[in-house]
């Protein structure tokens, strides 16, 4: 399906905003995989302190920022936290309690002590001095199923449908100049895509369309449909072997070989939301600082999914890599609507 394409843009997106060059830190675990974070927790007066954002997250919360209060708020499940800069009272769901090591600004980042927010989430929390690491499992369901088993089910019926159409944005942010929009729009069916992108770079305003079968890979930029053996050697290798009767199950795999954090985000009577926060050790494993050049390089990759309850359709996804060196940030977000379920007539090749 169009996930084949979609995967090809964004490496290439990822290999295009990678910047130019530039005690072991602690790390956070969340249901044994690593969490990205844009700045290393730290650890002050024996507490250990996380990005806020990161935090929130890993475990699908929402979170706030008053800044004439200066106040962060972190919402879910029905919990409700907040946190004031400087201060070691905070309340949760109302009642005030008081914590060791307060809430601060630490590198132009909001800094939490992990175990308060944590276990305030209702989640728990241990240590590993050894390999200075904090240690987080967190369980939830929703009717009776697990954000694990919400996404298969998911996998399963996308997978199972009879074509769809699709439309969304992808915006890259290469640390220079503003962001590059993209807007596209396609259909898939039968395992073929074709996908039209348009933008507005600073050298100038560019079109192009693709389509690709999982084995072909065609591009045309204005000039004529050729074939692309560069998308067509990543899509063969890294995408089209999940395709076919075991694709949930693969992706799921694949999923859980790259730390995959699985967690509950928005929920409503119509549909649910569900996120992979992929491990951080594993995105540097396919891009080892040593060898890229940058040995302080961070990388983060989250994908939140809307899947509708009725049958577990997914209706939107929304996708955000970033790379982080030396505080300077790029990368990419895209967000795509699903339509149109078993509509498609045909996506023929040109």
């Amino acid at each position: 399906m169009f996930k084949k394409l979609f995967l090809a843009v964004l490496l290439a997106l990822s290999l295009a905003v990678l910047p130019a060059a530039a005690a072991g830190p602690v790390k956070i675990q969340i249901n044994g995989a690593r969490l990205a974070t844009d700045v290393d927790p730290v650890i002050i007066d024996g507490r250990t302190l996380v990005p806020v954002r990161a935090i929130a997250e890993g475990f699908g919360a929402e979170v706030g920022w008053d800044g004439a209060s200066r106040q962060v708020t972190v919402k879910k499940s029905g919990n409700t936290v907040i946190l004031t800069i400087d201060n070691t009272n905070y309340t949760k769901n109302g009642q005030t309690l008081k914590m060791d090591v307060p809430a601060q600004i630490v590198s132009d980042r909001t800094m939490v002590p992990v175990r308060v927010v944590s276990e305030s989430l209702d989640a728990q929390v241990d240590w590993n001095g050894e390999t200075r690491t904090v240690i987080i499992n967190k369980q939830e369901e929703d009717n009776g199923l697990t954000p694990e088993q919400v996404l298969e089910k998911s996998l399963t019926a996308t997978a199972g449908l009879d074509g769809t159409r699709f439309k969304g944005t992808i915006e890259a942010n290469t640390g220079v100049g503003d962001p590059v929009r993209i807007a596209i729009e396609g259909a898939a069916k039968a395992g073929a895509t074709r996908l039209k992108m348009s933008g507005n770079p600073p050298e100038g305003p560019i079109t192009m369309e693709m389509w690709t079968n999982g084995k072909v890979f065609l591009v045309n930029d204005g000039g004529g449909w050729v074939e692309n053996e560069s998308f067509s050697f990543v899509l063969l290798d890294d995408v089209h072997d999940m395709i076919g009767d075991q694709y949930p199950a693969a992706v799921m795999k694949r999923i859980k070989e790259m730390g995959g954090i699985i967690s509950f985000t928005a929920n409503s009577a119509e549909s649910c939301g569900v996120r992979a926060t992929i491990d951080a050790d594993k995105l540097l494993a396919e891009t080892p600082p040593e060898e890229s050049g940058f040995p302080d390089l961070k990388r983060k990759l989250v994908c939140d999914l809307t899947i509708r309850k009725a049958d577990f359709v997914i209706q939107k996804f929304e996708l955000t890599g970033e790379y982080i060196v030396e505080d300077v940030k790029t990368g990419y977000t895209g967000s795509v609507d699903l339509y149109d379920f078993n509509q498609v007539d045909s996506v023929p090749k040109p």
